[in-house]
């Protein structure tokens, strides 16, 4: 894993740097965290992001692409890696190869911006099944996905295949934007076992200032609930930004509850304080600078 982040850094500054001219283009998109937290007894500093680099090749339609989600600590380094061949068409992206899941490029849960290692271990809830098992369930999952744009609508497609765990997962993903307003949603199957579906549905509505989201997670789980997610932003000035999240289980436990301010440095950098109460008991405090994309 932290060859994998140390890579990712060096791409970002190498594309960066080759953005100066058209020989190789170059696009980032995300965002790569380094900081302190409490959840975790002795394994206070980490990495976390969710991140996805693509170098272009001049002259051609072919570019690849490197990325990663999830985070590393002293004691663990629970991750998802991308790395991918695509090919661009008129209409359409293609990319073969460990793909980013359709499923996770939509309706994203606020908790992994307001904590990250804490969005990160809610991947069960809230991501592709794919990403959760190579995080949690040694996945190795091939695949394939197709993107593309129509008029206000981003559309992605994907299907991972794992041979170890006999799993053959779909998914499908779209978001509509019209004016201040984004709704987006996904649903993920299984083709190998008809009761492996999962979905989620999200609404966002951005203002000048303000914004507030709210979201609906279905896992393809018989053990963990489903949930309900309240977020919103501020932007108390030209550099502060103050954001909250609710996620209520619909099972009648309790609440996680995270806020967040963060001050925006140049480049995209931001320093940020995070606390919240996960579960309803266990308090988790973060600090940690942030790098956007």
């Amino acid at each position: 894993m932290m060859r994998t982040w140390c890579l990712a850094c060096a791409v970002a500054i190498a594309g960066h740097a080759a953005s100066a001219d058209d020989s190789w283009p170059f696009n980032a998109e995300g965002r790569a965290t380094i900081g302190l937290t409490n959840r975790i007894p002795g394994a206070a500093p980490f990495l976390a992001g969710d991140v996805l680099f693509s170098l272009g090749v001049s002259g051609t339609p072919l570019s690849f692409e490197l990325g990663a989600y999830g985070y590393l600590n002293r004691t663990d380094t629970p991750h998802e890696t991308y790395g991918a061949l695509a090919w661009t068409f008129p209409v359409a992206k293609v990319s073969a190869g460990v793909v980013k899941p359709a499923y996770d490029s939509f309706a994203l849960s606020a908790l992994d911006r307001i904590l990250p290692t804490l969005g990160a271990e809610r991947a069960r809830q809230t991501r592709s099944e794919a990403t959760w098992g190579a995080m949690f369930d040694g996945y190795l999952p091939l695949g394939a996905r197709v993107e593309s744009r129509i008029g206000p609508v981003d559309l992605a497609v994907s299907a991972h295949r794992d041979k170890s765990r006999k799993a053959t997962l779909v998914a499908v993903g779209a978001a509509w934007t019209q004016g201040a307003w984004t709704v987006s949603g996904a649903v993920e199957g299984d083709v190998d076992d008809d009761t492996g579906t999962q979905a989620k549905l999200a609404a966002e509505w951005r203002g000048d200032r303000l914004s507030a989201g709210a979201a609906v997670f279905v896992p393809d789980s018989t053990t963990l609930p489903d949930l309900l997610e309240l977020s919103g932003t501020y932007a108390a000035a030209p550099r502060i930004e103050l954001s909250g999240a609710v996620q209520i289980p619909l099972d009648g436990a309790a609440a996680t509850v995270a806020a967040s301010g963060r001050y925006q440095m140049n480049s995209g950098i931001g320093v940020n304080i995070g606390a919240g109460v996960e579960d309803g008991h266990d308090a988790v405090v973060s600090t940690y600078l942030d790098w956007r994309f």
